[in-house]
C-alpha cells in the first residue's frame, strides 16, 4: 500500500492514527505501508498511475492483476484496514 499524505492536512492527522494502530498490531509485516508525503515524494503524486487529488488517499497494489485501487479519505482508510 501507498499512503499519499500532508503533514498539515487534518484529515491525514486522523488517518495517521489508524495507520499507527495498523502497525503497532503487526499488521505492517502482513501488507506493508510506504508513507510518500507532499513534502518528500512529490514525484510520486504526480505519477499517471495514481493520480492523486487529495489527501489522504491510499493506493492497495494487486500483484494478481497488477492494478491499484485508491481509497480517499480517512473514513475509506479506516474500512480499507478494518481497526476496531
Amino acid at each position: 500500500m501507498i499512503y499519499f499524505h500532508s503533514d498539515t492536512c487534518h484529515y491525514c492527522l486522523e488517518a495517521n492514527v489508524f495507520l499507527n494502530q495498523y502497525i503497532t498490531l503487526g499488521y505492517q509485516n502482513n501488507v506493508p505501508i510506504y508513507f510518500a508525503t507532499t513534502e518528500n515524494a512529490s514525484a510520486l503524486f504526480d505519477d499517471e498511475r495514481f493520480k492523486v487529488e487529495s489527501t489522504p488517499t491510499m493506493f492497495y497494489y494487486s500483484k494478481a492483476d497488477n492494478s491499484y485501487t485508491s481509497y480517499v479519505g480517512s473514513e475509506e482508510i479506516f474500512n480499507l484496514l478494518g481497526i476496531n
